[in-house]
């Protein structure tokens, strides 16, 4: 039977992830509740240059496998023998950016992956290359899938089967995806025959109103009239 990957300590991953995580591993982690069929997603910092030990992505492609939580296995690296293939690590070069703005790095690696039809229960991943020999740097693996029961999803069988036809073409490490640059607002530029329009309308718009003046004698002597009354009263 091929060998597969551990990415940690079960005990520490099922029993006390917050020490797991504490000793320089990074997870993947999962919040609420998801059906078989969903996509989920989770995005963890990952490191390997301090340690000459720990997978490189040169090593990869790295495959994720769904067990149910509490499984163990007895040697590293490996996976429980009911974990199932799900999935393709995606690794970034660059840490990644939270919603607050912090950067979390120096690199990062994504567990993106359809649920497939299993039944209702608390899961966690396992990754290795393949074959498998190694983990991805620091990764110690992921937890806190909750599935609950709802339309099934697509089978086991066929996910595991679209994941091995997209391995061939699996990038080891992709640079990091930038976010898409605000629009910026170009000035606006007056050309020649903008300015002569501007012009024109200027000069049409003075011209109606010494029409209006000159054709309309009651309008056009108001002012005058009304200048002439001023002066006769300081005069008294």
């Amino acid at each position: 039977m091929r060998r597969l990957t551990l990415v940690a300590s079960i005990a520490a991953l099922t029993l006390c992830p917050a020490i797991a995580a504490a000793g320089g591993g990074a997870v993947w982690q999962f919040e609420g509740y998801h059906e078989p069929g969903d996509v989920v997603e989770s995005t963890t910092a990952v490191a390997w240059g301090h340690d000459a030990s720990l997978g490189l992505p040169e090593d990869g492609p790295y495959l994720i496998y769904l067990a149910p939580a509490g499984d163990e296995v007895a040697t590293w690296p490996s996976v429980p023998e009911e974990s199932l293939l799900v999935g393709i690590v995606e690794v970034y070069e660059g840490p990644y950016t939270l919603p607050n703005g912090d950067n979390h790095g120096p690199h990062h690696a994504v567990a993106r992956f359809e649920v497939p039809d299993v039944p209702p229960g608390d899961y966690q991943l396992f990754h290795c290359n393949d074959p498998c020999t190694t983990t991805l740097g620091d990764i110690i693996g992921g937890w806190g899938l909750r599935v609950v029961g709802g339309d099934a999803g697509r089978s086991a069988e066929v996910v595991a089967a679209e994941v091995r036809d997209r391995l061939p073409n699996a990038p080891l490490v992709s640079p990091s995806p930038t976010p898409p640059a605000e629009a910026a607002v170009e000035p606006v530029v007056l050309t020649s025959i903008d300015r002569i329009s501007f012009w024109v309308v200027g000069v049409v718009g003075a011209l109606l109103v010494v029409h209006m003046l000159w054709t309309d004698p009651n309008r056009r002597f108001q002012t005058v009239d009304t200048t002439l009354d001023d002066q006769t009263e300081v005069l008294r």
